[in-house]
């Protein structure tokens, strides 16, 4: 192998290298804000409070049903 073949290839490696490594950090950014991010709009605005009521409808439809 010549000498500018080498040196070709060097650099051509290096370039891909620095590619790939560019290619994993958008993928790794890329995957952790579509698993933080909500998907709907729903889950983004249920609070606290409406869990409670919805726990609290529940256990009164339960009551309700072991009345009767």
């Amino acid at each position: 192998m010549s000498r500018e073949l080498q040196r070709g290839a060097s650099f051509f490696g290096l370039v891909l290298l620095i590619f790939g490594i560019m290619v994993m950090a958008w993928l790794m950014v890329y995957v952790s804000n579509s698993v933080t991010r909500p998907t709907t709009l729903e889950e983004e605005d249920t609070t606290i409070i409406d869990v409670a009521n919805d726990l609290k409808d529940t256990l009164e439809n339960r009551n309700d049903s072991l009345l009767e």
